[in-house]
C-alpha cells in the first residue's frame, strides 16, 4: 500500500471511497488579495473553528461538538468571514491555516452527501451554511463536482436552496 502524501486532507467520514484531495492542489491563485479594512487589522483566529471535525449528520443542535456552529446563520456567518479573510491581503502563510481546515471541512461534509446523506433541510435557520463551503472547496480544487454540486447530486438538500424563491412573493 502507498503511504499517504503529507499534503492529503483527511478523507471525509462519510465517504465510503476515502476520497484523497491534495492541498498542493488547491488553486490558491484564485484568492484575491483585496485590501483589508482597518477594523480588521490581523486575521481572525477562525481556522480553530474549522481545525477539528464537525459532526453533521445530527440536526436542530445539541448533539454535536462544543466547538461548531450549529445553527444555519451561525455557520453561514463563520464561513462569510472565512471566505473574505481569504479574499484579503492576508500574507499566504497566514491564511493557509484557514484555507485548508475550511477546504478538509468541505471535503468532510461533501463526503456526506455524495455517500447518500440527504442533506441539511430549511428548518428555518438550522439547514444554511453547508453548500457554500462545499462549492468554495470545489473551486479551490478545481473538482467541478464539487463546486456543482447541485448537477453531481440534485437531491442533495441544502437550506440555501430551500429558502431562496424566484417568483412572485407574498409581498408581490
Amino acid at each position: 500500500k502507498e503511504p499517504v502524501p503529507a499534503d492529503a486532507f483527511r478523507p471525509s467520514y462519510g465517504d465510503r471511497q476515502q476520497t484523497i484531495y491534495l492541498a498542493r492542489n488547491l488553486h490558491r491563485e484564485l484568492l484575491l488579495n483585496l485590501p483589508r479594512p482597518e477594523k480588521f487589522p490581523a486575521l481572525p483566529p477562525m481556522a480553530k473553528a474549522y481545525a477539528a471535525p464537525w459532526l453533521e449528520v445530527v440536526f436542530f443542535g445539541q448533539d454535536g461538538a462544543s466547538y461548531q456552529k450549529e445553527y444555519g446563520r451561525a455557520a453561514c456567518q463563520l464561513g462569510v468571514e472565512t471566505t473574505l479573510s481569504l479574499l484579503m491581503d492576508y500574507k499566504p502563510e497566514e491564511k493557509e491555516p484557514l484555507l485548508i481546515n475550511y477546504v478538509q471541512y468541505a471535503v468532510d461534509i461533501y463526503g456526506l452527501v455524495k455517500n447518500g446523506f440527504h442533506g441539511w433541510v430549511a428548518w428555518g435557520g438550522w439547514g444554511s451554511g453547508r453548500k457554500w463551503p462545499i462549492v468554495f472547496a470545489g473551486i479551490m480544487l478545481g473538482d467541478p463536482e464539487m463546486a456543482h454540486i447541485n448537477k453531481r447530486l440534485p437531491k442533495a438538500q441544502f437550506g440555501e436552496d430551500m429558502q431562496t424563491m424566484v417568483d412572485k412573493g407574498w409581498s408581490g
